[in-house]
């Protein structure tokens, strides 16, 4: 009689190598989505940034025209609008209180209802940007305010995602 030689038969070294494989296969798993879940809290933490910007800028055009004396909301009319960086033609909101404004400017373009998603965008140049923002103006819930709301959105995975934030925007500077 022969004397065993010790080692793993074939079907142990199968099943080892198949538990091994479901181990790695569950951590690979794990680690691709807790980088898809990095990306989109990535888009969501710059979306917020993007929204408190329209904000901001909505408070600082309304300072603006304080600090040229002129109506505080001469330049919020109702509707929906893209912001741009440089003047281009068709600007049409409230022209002659912004024509009076000085220095580097912002500018707000109005956009047709129903216009598609792309018409929102914020141009800063030639590049396709990846977030979209509207900004939208309506009459406050009291007299003498502006609701201001904005939209920021993206697509990411095949699906639409977005963010929105609104403020009511008041005359505080009461001569």
């Amino acid at each position: 009689m022969k004397p065993k030689v010790p080692g793993f038969t074939l079907f142990e070294t199968l099943i080892s190598i198949g538990i091994l494989s479901l181990m790695l296969f569950g951590a690979v798993n794990l680690i691709t989505q807790m980088l898809i879940s990095t990306d989109h809290n990535k888009n969501v933490v710059t979306a917020s940034y993007m929204l408190q910007e329209c904000m901001e800028l909505t408070r600082n055009l309304r300072d603006s025209l304080w600090k040229q004396n002129l109506d505080w909301d001469c330049a919020f009319g109702e509707g929906t609008y893209r912001i741009d960086s440089e003047e281009r033609s068709g600007f049409d909101l409230a022209d002659t209180c912004l024509e009076r404004l000085d220095g580097e400017s912002v500018y707000l373009y109005e956009v047709p209802d129903g216009s598609v998603d792309e018409s929102f965008q914020i141009h800063w140049g030639e590049v396709e940007p990846y977030f979209y923002r509207k900004l939208q103006f309506a009459d406050g819930l009291e007299e003498g305010s502006q609701k201001v709301s904005c939209e920021v959105w993206w697509h990411e995975r095949g699906n639409r995602e977005e963010l929105k934030m609104s403020m009511q925007l008041t005359n505080w500077f009461k001569r």
